[in-house]
This record gives C-alpha cells, structure tokens and sequence, in this order.
C-alpha cells in the first residue's frame, strides 16, 4: 500500500493524463462551441473516482459548467489501479492498467474511459 501522500500526487498527473486525451478529442473533432470536458475527482473511502465534467459558453461568453457528468473510470487508492465503472462503483471484471505505470496508465484510457479488455 502506497503512501496517501504519493497516492495522490500520482492520481493528480493521472488526471492531467486524462484532460490532456480529452484536450486532444475536442482539438482533433474540431469541437469550437465548447471547451473539453473538466476532469475532477470524487474521492471515496477505497476508490477515487475520475469524472468528466461538461463545459460551455453563457450568452456573455464566459465558461460555465454545465449539468452534464460521467464516469471515465475509477482508481483503486490503495494500490493505483485503473478500472471501468458505473457512476455508483467501479466494476470487478479486471484491471485496465495503473497509474504508477512509466506511462502513468495512458496505453490503458482513451478520452472517454478505460480500454475494454480483450
């Protein structure tokens, strides 16, 4: 079990990971009525879950949140795995990658979640 400290260093450049996917998504989709989804994190008492936050533009032109949230997927807090998951809870079908991978879990996401397994 990790230190929470380097846990949650570690979970941080995971999510820079994730909004630079995300960054990237909108960019190459040619996306201009809104900037990329805002990551955030939900902390819970084993899990911590990555959250996808949608932005957009007010009448006035300036960034606001909209309603509109999803999961992109949930990392265990004691050892830094990735996993799929459902807005309540991450699923038990298997491990995508870690995030204290060399490349903090980026060959294990895309933009919208964790790779299926194969």
């Amino acid at each position: 079990m990790k230190p929470v400290r380097e846990m949650k260093d570690q979970l941080y450049k995971y999510m820079d990971v994730v909004q630079k996917l995300q960054d990237e998504y909108f960019e190459r989709a040619g996306f201009t009525h809104s900037p990329s989804d805002y990551i955030q994190v939900h902390f819970g008492s084993k899990y911590a879950k990555v959250i996808k936050r949608s932005r957009g533009y007010d009448n006035d032109g300036k960034e606001i949140f909209r309603d509109g949230q999803c999961v992109h997927s949930f990392v265990n807090m004691q050892n830094g795995d990735i996993l799929k998951g459902s807005w309540k809870a991450p699923v038990k079908n298997g491990v995508r990658g870690n995030i204290f991978s060399d490349d903090c879990g980026e060959s294990v996401i895309t933009e919208h979640g964790p790779k299926y397994l194969r």
